[in-house]
């Protein structure tokens, strides 16, 4: 077998919460075909409005999204399996 290289984009979008708590969910392989702002400002809001998820160390309200970011990540999988 011989080594695999993968390239993978994924978006990065830290939630904010009321207690100063935050937390990054991570999508992969977003759709990059639609606006992709336009698409974490609504999931934000939607999060915000109905509170669906909640800080984990009091129960803090969610804020929205602090920041969001698409990142391209390269992972090599090296064969280390000894030549027979």
């Amino acid at each position: 077998m011989s080594h695999v290289v993968k390239n993978e984009r994924v978006l990065s979008a830290v939630l904010d919460f009321t207690d100063g708590d935050d937390r990054t969910l991570t999508i992969d392989d977003p759709n990059t075909s639609l606006d992709l702002a336009t698409q974490v400002d609504s999931l934000g809001a939607y999060i915000k409005d109905h509170q669906i998820l909640l800080g984990d160390k009091t129960g803090a309200e969610c804020k929205g999204f602090k920041s969001a970011k698409l990142v391209n990540q390269k992972t090599t999988y090296l064969d280390i399996t000894p030549n027979a």
